[in-house]
């Protein structure tokens, strides 16, 4: 995806949340009026940033309204009840500025799929209020995180490729990572980790925690055991065996239960993709549609996360980003009529 930015102009950096630690959660928002697109950045929920180029550089030409992208509280030291606090206060912020708010679009690319899941929950109940304030009119998931965090994927443990490794030596691995990851649990709550590591702190080490251990639900959820417990239990029956007080959390278990009240969702993903499953996206949309609401998958065959396929240099998704844009322009109509 570009990283252009010229074509909706500079950004207005503004703080939307100052958390009760005093850390600031912001904003970059580009353009003036019409329609807004809401986009969270990807960076599986640990790093990444507004200022990371994470949406295709003819949406940035062609899309006829205001671009806000938007920071939120990292995973370690925060928790999936963090971001959650982010994106509701997020959305009572845009309500200050000057866009159309009954025209809002939902954005989310690989880990930004859970804020972006987490931001509809919250459109949705928003929809059922005698007066909406703000109307979210569509939903876009690019291999998108959450669709599905109990697969048996996020609970195994994930050997990378080039690690010839036994059972002994996963442990002695995860014993090495420990003390940076402690550090980070009771570190300062972070935003804003660019992909630029010269600015920000390396977290790669919770990436390689949670795939070697299968616990990146203990950070979510903020219940460290979690994952050891619904290892334990059945596919079939996790969702049903989620403790209530979690459950505003994983966005799957609303999902599920109240897709008719849901925004519409466009889901594209590579049916090859090893990092987020592309199950996470089928999951989604039969949920959504088990439930009565509307939803529409989009598969690029044999792409990976990166959207390319096998022997490609350059990206696959030229027909996606075009249909994803006119899926978008059908929504305003529809809208507006």
């Amino acid at each position: 995806m570009s990283k252009t930015r010229d074509a909706l102009g500079k950004p207005e950096t503004l703080t939307y949340h100052t958390t009760p630690r005093g850390h600031q959660v912001k904003i970059d928002v580009r353009g003036k009026g019409g329609p807004a697109l809401i986009t969270f950045h990807g960076g599986g929920i640990i790093q990444g940033s507004r200022v990371d180029g994470h949406i295709p550089s003819n949406w940035e030409a062609k899309f006829p309204g205001t671009w806000i992208a938007a920071d939120y509280r990292l995973l370690v030291p925060s928790v999936g009840s963090d971001i959650l606090e982010d994106i509701r206060i997020l959305l009572d912020y845009v309500l200050t500025l000057p866009i159309d708010h009954h025209k809002i679009f939902l954005f989310g690319g690989s880990g930004g799929g859970y804020p972006m899941r987490l931001a509809a929950m919250l459109a949705a109940q928003e929809s059922q209020k005698p007066e909406p304030r703000y109307t979210v009119i569509g939903c876009i998931s690019y291999c998108g995180m959450a669709g599905d965090f109990l697969l048996d994927h996020w609970f195994k443990p994930i050997i990378p490729r080039d690690m010839n490794i036994s059972e002994e030596g996963i442990k002695q691995k995860v014993d090495s990572l420990k003390p940076d990851l402690d550090h980070m649990r009771g570190g300062e709550e972070q935003s804003d980790c660019s992909f630029d590591v010269t600015r920000n702190p390396n977290r790669d080490v919770i990436w390689q925690t949670w795939h070697l251990t299968g616990t990146i639900n203990d950070s979510i959820t903020g219940d460290q055991g979690f994952s050891e417990k619904m290892k334990s239990i059945p596919y079939e029956k996790r969702l049903e065996s989620i403790p209530e007080k979690l459950v505003p959390f994983l966005p799957q278990a609303f999902i599920e239960k109240n897709g008719a009240i849901l925004p519409p969702f466009l889901l594209v993903h590579g049916n090859k993709d090893t990092i987020i499953p592309y199950e996470e996206s089928v999951n989604t949309e039969r949920a959504i549609k088990a439930s009565g609401g509307k939803a529409e998958l989009f598969t690029v065959e044999g792409a990976d996360h990166d959207m390319k396929k096998p022997g490609e240099a350059s990206d696959a998704i030229t027909e996606s980003d075009e249909y994803a844009l006119k899926w978008m322009n059908e929504r305003i109509r529809e809208a507006t009529k």
